[in-house]
């Protein structure tokens, strides 16, 4: 009976982290268009001024958000790289 490895695939693996990461990337996208149009939105609240605007809660924890998504993905690419080349 042959012994099977108990190593992955690796070639389809990273093919299949490279998609989970593109469905990560489209859902951070998602996320920038929400920021942007929730920015705009209030930009046409003419009462606030933009100091105000910019450090309203929502958007603040968008934003930080928005950072904390990007730097995963960032980890992530780098992982797939990572096994990539071995």
């Amino acid at each position: 009976m042959a012994k099977q490895s108990d190593e992955p695939s690796s070639g389809n693996e990273v093919a299949a982290l490279r998609e989970i990461l593109g469905r990560f990337n489209d859902a951070r996208c998602v996320l920038e268009c929400a920021v942007r149009s929730l920015e705009q939105w209030q930009s046409l609240d003419e009462t606030e001024d933009d100091a105000r605007r910019s450090y309203d809660p929502e958007i603040v924890c968008l934003r930080h958000a928005q950072k904390l998504l990007a730097e995963v993905y960032d980890q992530i690419d780098s992982a797939i790289a990572r096994l990539a080349a071995t």
